[in-house]
């Protein structure tokens, strides 16, 4: 089983990451 827990955290971050990049980039 792959630990959700931890890598959930993470995930959020690229996320957050991943959208300030196209909002840059959009700009």
């Amino acid at each position: 089983m792959a630990p959700i827990r931890r890598l959930l955290p993470a995930l959020l971050l690229l996320l957050f990451v991943i959208s300030d990049v196209a909002t840059s980039s959009s700009s």
